[in-house]
């Protein structure tokens, strides 16, 4: 440092050499208890103090010694804009160069010296201040980046135990209807219980190959191909089907719907009682699929887990789910979205 040498230069005495180097020693444990830590870690109040004490011992040095000391404000400027927060660092930064020029101007410094090294104070602070800045933005950007791939994470979890439970939970309801039909079947009518043994066998194979295209990421379900599956369904649970549906959509819109469908034979077959189900499918600007059965609806636990499902989907799309009791009996199940 200039001022280090000038001072070694002037063969000072014993006495002033060691008043400096005691001065410059403690801006230098001033200046490093100012400096370290993070920002957010240390309150600015802690780290005013050490501020405060540098700038003392500068004025001090400036003053008692030489001109060529005001660098040190320099530093005091640079620790204001990186560790400071907003608006203390901008009365640092302008302090420190305020202090800079006053001081060096009483010390006998030329005008134009003392000018340009508070400016260059006020400049490398606020340059410092720019750096904390851009630092702490590039901080809170990557913790919004991982706030947000973990709520990535978390919703497919969710998509994916949706996926799980719609899908298994029709096949599921499926084969217990047509084992306990099989095993009903099998004493008098052997021929017929191994028809129903060869659906099972189907219906198996079919709920496997689903579950490895949930996994994959291509599950997504037809319109043509829940109704059909709804039809085999209820008429093997004894329950008369009532299907109108011929409209085109947008896949997601079929996606969605033929969802629906599954969901909503589903819990026809395990919890309404009912003789006959109708299911129908309406295009226009809003796209619907309607199941009214005549039992008692659904109930227990795991309905909620499956309309909850659906409530999820529909709102994706902006559409709506209307899930209850009729008046007189029968529940209905009514799920329409925008088709646009």
């Amino acid at each position: 440092m200039a001022a280090l040498g000038a001072l070694f230069s002037d063969n000072p005495s014993p006495a002033q050499l060691v008043l400096v180097l005691a001065g410059f020693a403690g801006f230098v444990v001033c200046y490093g208890n100012a400096l370290v830590g993070p920002w957010e870690r240390i309150t600015w109040r802690q780290r005013v103090p050490w501020l405060v004490g540098g700038a003392v011992i500068a004025t001090a040095l400036v003053i008692g010694d030489r001109p060529d000391w005001g660098i040190l404000f320099i530093f005091l400027a640079v620790v204001s804009g990186a560790r400071l927060p907003e608006p203390q660092s901008i009365v640092a930064i302008g302090l420190a160069g305020t202090l800079a020029t006053g001081t060096m101007l009483i010390a006998g410094s030329e005008g134009w010296t003392a000018l340009s090294v508070g400016l260059s104070a006020g400049g490398i602070g606020f340059l410092f201040l720019l750096i904390s800045r851009l630092a702490r933005a590039y901080d809170e950007l990557r913790a919004a980046q991982d706030e947000l791939a973990q709520a990535a994470v978390n919703e497919e979890r969710l998509r994916f135990a949706r996926d799980l439970h719609d899908l298994l939970g029709h096949s599921l309801s499926v084969i217990s209807l047509k084992a306990q039909l099989a095993g009903r079947l099998l004493p008098d009518r052997p021929a017929d219980a191994a028809v129903q043994v060869r659906d099972l066998e189907n219906v198996s194979r079919e709920a496997l190959h689903e579950v490895r295209a949930a996994v994959a990421g291509y599950a997504r379900p037809t319109l043509a191909g829940e109704l059909a599956g709804a039809r085999t369904a209820l008429e093997a649970a004894g329950i008369e089907p009532q299907l109108d549906a011929t409209v085109d959509l947008p896949q997601d819109v079929e996606e969605l719907l033929a969802w629906t469908i599954r969901e909503g034979t589903t819990n026809v077959l395990r919890h309404s009682g009912a003789s006959t189900a109708r299911i129908v499918v309406a295009g226009g600007p809003n796209a619907a699929v309607e199941i009214v059965d005549d039992g008692s609806g659904p109930g227990g636990e795991d309905d909620g887990r499956g309309l909850a499902g659906l409530r999820e989907r529909a709102s994706r799309l902006g559409g709506s789910v209307d899930a209850g009791p009729l008046p007189g009996g029968g529940f209905r199940l009514r799920v329409e979205v925008p088709v646009a």
